[in-house]
């Protein structure tokens, strides 16, 4: 009997051992499984970490990037402020300049009709050249085909010769008083000497001053 109860409390301590071992190696599972889940939770925490590292580098980057194109715009924005500036300033110096030639030209204008108005006031005597130039256009030293009138050489070339009596159709009495006019003066203007006579001596006076007469009307 003995030797069947030792048999048997060997199997019951076996049993005992082996659920003891089996309940070991399951903490042992249970405490790896635990350790495996530690590490990959740390380890899924450090590739996050390294994940937000890089996409805060990216943004840093990308920031960096947006704001030297937003510095290269501005430069280029102040730089086009002054070149507009300098065409500007350019723009308004050549306006200047401009009204003061002009108003230089009115000054010079002004000056020259003072002097006109003052040199129109000096006697003769006192008259100086260098305020009022002479203008010498040369003497009448062309003669009229038609009426005799003495014309000036440039008048002749220029075709302007029909000026005093167009072309002799103003030439004869009829054309100057298409109305005859009042006695004395029809006979002083149309009298003509009888054959072989003289004209009287007013008649003559008359009709070599009468330019004169005329303008002193």
């Amino acid at each position: 009997m003995s030797t069947i109860a030792q048999q048997q409390q060997q199997d019951r301590d076996r049993e005992q051992h082996g659920e003891a071992r089996a309940r070991l190696i399951d903490q042992e599972r249970q405490q790896q499984r635990e350790r495996d889940r530690e590490r990959h939770g740390e380890a899924r925490a450090r590739l996050i970490d390294q994940e937000r590292h890089q996409q805060r580098d990216r943004d840093r980057e990308r920031h960096g990037e947006a704001r030297a194109r937003l510095i290269d715009q501005e430069r280029q924005q102040q730089r086009d402020r002054e070149r507009h500036g300098e065409a500007r300033a350019q723009l308004i110096d050549q306006e200047r300049q401009q009204q003061r030639d002009r108003n230089r030209e009115q000054h010079r204008q002004a000056r020259g009709q003072q002097d006109l108005h003052i040199a129109a006031c000096v006697p003769l005597s006192e008259f100086d050249e260098a305020i009022v130039p002479v203008l010498d256009i040369g003497g009448r030293t062309a003669e009229c085909q038609e009426c005799r009138a003495m014309i000036w050489p440039d008048e002749a070339s220029r075709g302007h010769a029909d000026l005093c009596c167009a072309k002799g159709r103003s030439c004869s009495y009829e054309a100057f008083f298409p109305i005859p006019p009042p006695q004395p003066l029809r006979d002083l203007l149309t009298s003509e000497p009888a054959p072989g006579a003289r004209l009287p001596r007013a008649i003559v006076s008359f009709r070599k001053h009468i330019r004169k007469y005329n303008s002193s009307l």
